[in-house]
């Protein structure tokens, strides 16, 4: 009789707290239980690397780094990505840092028809705008760039030597924590672009210090956090008119917070800012990925520098030469890439050791390294997962 009367008062309540905050706001952690959708960074290394396959959607992801090492090239190669996924919405950017070149944008990809660019004047437009724009449903994807060239209304009124401390902080916080609650209900892609800036306090005492402008509330809001740097490889460079310019770089860009994957690994990225025969076209080069995870996933025989691709007989030497050859038989990279997309891992735990289920037929591969790194060794990719009930 006892558990007749606690079902009744569970469905009343349940009837009430709908009636409040809205139909189907209280649902059952088993009832909620759902695979993360994902928009794909464009590149394969990223996607591995971070375990989901892609950027989660309904979440804030924040990129950071020093300046020119390629956030907003990559944020436009993810802008391209949400637009191949979602051809009939929009993708919104808001560009503080009135750096963004339209016909750059063209060229890696993105359809300027459904892009919308906003170049606001203060803080205050920042925040407000990105209400705006997460509010509706057709936004698939929306990018502020840079959290750190934001001034507020008060900064620009004041004179240069009136103490403005903290009043930028206060504006990202309060736009943030609004981002996350807005982003819950359409799911769209929120990517914050920040910036690496020396710490002058730290300077001053003899230290290197570095800090990230917009406050704490950024950290703690933001699912996932992605550092980018140059790696120790050198620029890849060509001639032109007897001058020497870079063609392309090797980036890192490291997983420091991912909450709904593993984190710690980082995926070498190489970036391509002038097509040349030899680098290939701009923007990511996918010959180079597709390569390194086919040798990463077994799909590559190797036989010490020795590489052999799926029905072939003979073997090439080194990872360049497969990339290259990649390069000329568009076909073979098709498939090629096709099989590494079809991968998935059987299980994995995520940070906290929670157990991680994943959906459809898997095949079993071996489990990530513990140890955070290059991603080569670890064998969880594109796995579109969801938490088992604690």
């Amino acid at each position: 009789m006892a558990g007749k009367s606690a079902l009744k008062g569970i469905e009343a309540f349940k009837e009430r707290f709908d009636k409040s905050y809205g139909e189907g706001s209280l649902r059952t952690g088993a009832e909620s239980q759902a695979p993360y959708g994902v928009i794909s960074t464009g590149s394969l290394l990223l996607d591995y690397a971070l375990g989901t396959g892609g950027l989660v959607e309904g979440r804030l992801t924040e990129w950071y780094g020093w300046d020119d090492v390629g956030k907003t090239t990559m944020a436009l190669i993810a802008v391209a990505e949400a637009q191949r996924k979602y051809p009939d919405r929009m993708v919104a950017y808001i560009d503080m840092e009135n750096k963004l070149d339209l016909d750059w944008a063209t060229a890696h990809g993105v359809d300027l028809n459904r892009f919308w660019p906003y170049w606001p004047r203060t803080a205050e437009d920042v925040a407000d705008a990105t209400t705006d724009f997460l509010r509706e449903h057709f936004v698939s994807m929306l990018v502020v760039d840079s959290i750190g060239s934001m001034i507020s209304r008060v900064e620009m009124e004041k004179q240069a030597d009136e103490a403005t401390v903290a009043v930028v902080a206060r504006i990202v916080t309060r736009m943030v924590k609004a981002a996350t609650s807005q982003s819950r209900q359409h799911k769209p892609v929120v990517i914050l672009i920040n910036q690496l800036r020396s710490e002058i306090r730290a300077a001053g005492r003899g230290g290197n210090g570095t800090t990230r402008p917009g406050g704490n509330a950024l950290r703690f809001q933001t699912t996932t956090r992605l550092k980018l740097s140059y790696t120790a490889e050198p620029a890849m460079t060509a001639q032109s008119h007897g001058d020497t310019i870079e063609v392309a770089r090797e980036i890192g860009v490291q997983v420091e917070r991912n909450k709904c994957g593993v984190k710690g690994r980082i995926a070498k990225v190489k970036l391509v800012s002038v097509p040349t025969e030899v680098h290939g076209p701009l923007g990511i080069d996918v010959y180079d990925e597709t390569a390194r995870l086919g040798d990463t996933l077994g799909l590559i025989t190797k036989a010490g520098s020795w590489y052999t691709l799926p029905g072939h007989e003979k073997p090439l030497q080194g990872l360049k030469a497969v990339a290259t050859y990649l390069q000329a038989h568009q076909d073979e990279t098709d498939a090629l890439r096709a099989q590494i997309l079809s991968t998935r891992a059987s299980e994995v735990t995520d940070d906290l050791g929670v157990p991680l289920a994943f959906e459809g037929e898997l095949e079993a591969v071996e489990g990530p390294s513990e140890t955070p790194g290059e991603i080569d060794g670890d064998a969880l990719f594109r796995s579109k997962f969801h938490r088992q009930a604690l």
